[in-house]
């Protein structure tokens, strides 16, 4: 079976010179869909002219691509709009180009695999590398190659609009103040959570976590600690139960009036625990990817960086090596995924113990990679009499597409969770506002 069909696509063309708006039955076709370089040009020059409102015609069309060392003459586009004579035939013309399009990529991803299998290094990372991409052929896309700024306008213009109406489509943390810095984690985001040990960062992330799996599926690899470790902790947020008491037990008849609440509240949340430790990122990706088959994805927590394992000849080379996969795989995934991470001890060594970017352990590659920073600091860890205490300050380091400074967050220590600073001096209030609050700690 021939992987082209040239008449196809010179139908195609030659549909679109006929001097109509055919966008709707052309929907999904790309150029790189078309096989032939002349043919791929003139359809990504027609779909630029159909953005600005202008009809495309044999001569106009040779205008645009004069001078291109693959134009086909204006001899060509005239024979090919003599050929689009039967748009009734459109749709299965494209139908065809499309399907060949895919039997290629086809092609190459077994060409890949087979490259893959043939070589060296880790089995693992290799078989990964194969389910991303047979995954791409699932997903039903191509390989994109480079876009014009015109089609990347357009495409990007009803997400700016939304701006303009006050929408955001951003993914919320939940804190309110935070959502006004960062204007919600967006997709293909690495957003790192840096902390000291016990300042509480497996708490905030995991409680986004349980945020956002009230509305979308959030996969979480705990590498610390084990997953019955976080059913407790995001059990006492959830149902505002002091985690001593689920632990060691001693529960009032209120507490288990909340704790039943809480069970309820947390069996509904749409969130995959993992708790195997030292995992590889071609582990996370391929357990990512599982998952995605049967779910879209709205989230990935990784707990915590420094844990996972790697191939690099050091240690910094390896933390560079799972930041910048990490980074891929939001990508990939095409949503936000928050990596911990483990600061130095160098922050403890000054008198101003808030954390700076330096701070981060082991490689300058994760501040590189990471596109929002995020670190935590609570006083009261070396303060216990610090005016501050029951207050985490959020030090927002980085952020490439919002703002940097500081978030002041309520800390709930007894239930391992953050509120809004809204909260702070109503502890003992209604339950509706205790439900602000819902998360996990670490340590």
């Amino acid at each position: 079976m021939s992987l082209t069909s040239p008449a196809a696509e010179q139908t195609i063309i030659g549909c679109c010179l006929q001097g109509q708006i055919l966008a709707d039955r052309v929907a999904g076709l790309l150029p790189e869909h078309f096989a032939v370089e002349s043919h791929r040009e003139a359809f990504s020059a027609i779909l630029a002219a159909w953005h600005q409102g202008r009809p495309v015609d044999p001569v106009s069309l040779d205008d645009t691509l004069k001078g291109r060392s693959d134009s086909a003459g204006l001899a060509y586009w005239v024979e090919c709009a003599e050929h689009g004579y039967s748009l009734a035939m459109l749709p299965a013309h494209v139908s065809t180009v499309r399907d060949k399009a895919t039997r290629r990529a086809l092609l190459a991803a077994a060409d890949e695999i087979a490259s893959l299998a043939h070589g060296n290094g880790d089995i693992r990372e290799h078989v990964a590398s194969a389910a991303a991409a047979v995954s791409k052929l699932v997903d039903g896309t191509v390989t994109r190659g480079p876009r014009l700024i015109g089609d990347v306008l357009r495409d990007y213009m009803p997400e700016m609009g939304a701006r303009w109406e006050g929408r955001n489509d951003g993914l919320m943390t939940g804190f309110a103040d935070l959502d006004a810095k960062l204007r919600g984690l967006r997709a293909g985001n690495l957003v790192l959570i840096a902390a000291r040990p016990a300042m509480g960062k497996t708490a905030l992330a995991m409680q986004i976590a349980a945020n956002v799996s009230h509305g979308g599926v959030v996969v979480a690899f705990s590498q610390e600690m084990a997953e019955t470790e976080l059913a407790d902790r995001l059990l006492a947020s959830a149902g505002h139960v002091a985690l001593d008491r689920i632990i060691g037990g001693g529960m009032t008849s209120d507490d288990h009036d909340r704790f039943a609440g809480a069970v309820g509240r947390v069996q509904g949340m749409r969130l995959y625990i993992d708790d195997q430790p030292a995992q590889r990122i071609s582990d996370i990706r391929a357990k990512t990817q599982s998952v995605r088959r049967k779910h879209p994805i709205a989230l990935v927590v990784v707990d915590y960086l420094q844990l996972m394992a790697g191939d690099g000849a050091n240690r910094n080379a390896e933390i560079e090596q799972i930041s910048r996969g990490l980074k891929a795989l939001a990508k990939e995934l095409g949503c936000p995924v928050i990596a911990l991470s483990q600061l130095s001890r160098k922050c403890e060594e000054r008198p101003n113990k808030r954390p700076m970017l330096s701070d981060l352990r082991d490689s300058g590659a994760i501040e590189q990679d990471a596109d929002i920073v995020m670190m935590i600091y609570r006083d009261e860890v070396y303060n216990p009499d610090s005016p501050d205490k029951g207050t985490a300050e959020v030090l927002i380091r980085k952020n490439r597409q919002g703002q940097i400074g500081d978030v002041r967050l309520t800390w709930l220590g007894e239930y391992t969770s953050f509120a809004d600073c809204s909260y702070q001096g109503s502890r003992e209030e209604s339950q509706p506002m205790r439900r602000r609050s819902r998360g996990f700690d670490e340590e």
